[in-house]
């Protein structure tokens, strides 16, 4: 049985491979790409310099990466990037703090109530969860400017 499982696991192996190589070697260009709240990128790497597309609201700019602009550019694939990172992490806050408010709902329709050592503990956890939303909603406010700034420099 460990055999035939073997054997299945190294045909399905080498048929993806085999698969996925033509597909590979067709294309010379790989490109990259990302978007988060209302800007955009995407990288195309081919066989001379870079292209980028950036874009903002539905504008789009091409862009050829040179020695000037490449800091400015992957800046601002940074700052992105950072948007999408920021914005999970103020909605994983809110969403902590539903779930926190959820239990303290079901705690307060129980008989017994919620005891004075888990109120304790309560608190603390809404303010650790407060805390953490307002350093990643400071945080997503800055990656929005830094992809502003950056955007508008390099569309001049």
């Amino acid at each position: 049985m460990k055999e035939k499982l073997a054997i299945m696991l190294i045909t399905f192996t080498l048929l993806f491979v085999y698969l996925l190589t033509p597909a590979a070697k067709a294309s010379s260009e790989i490109s990259i790409g990302g978007k988060a709240g209302s800007y955009q990128y995407k990288v195309i790497m081919g066989q001379g310099p870079f292209t980028w597309e950036i874009g903002h609201k539905g504008s789009l700019f091409v862009i050829e990466e040179s020695e000037i602009n490449r800091d400015d550019l992957n800046t601002f694939r940074n700052s992105v990037e950072d948007i999408k990172i920021q914005k999970f992490k103020v909605g994983f806050s809110v969403f902590y703090l539903f779930v926190i408010g959820m239990v303290l709902v079901i705690a307060k329709r129980r008989k017994n109530g919620i005891g004075k050592e888990y109120l304790l503990i309560i608190i603390g956890l809404v303010g650790i969860t407060f805390y953490y939303g307002l350093i990643a909603s400071i945080g997503l406010n800055h990656s929005l400017r830094d992809a502003e700034f950056y955007y508008l420099g390099l569309i001049q």
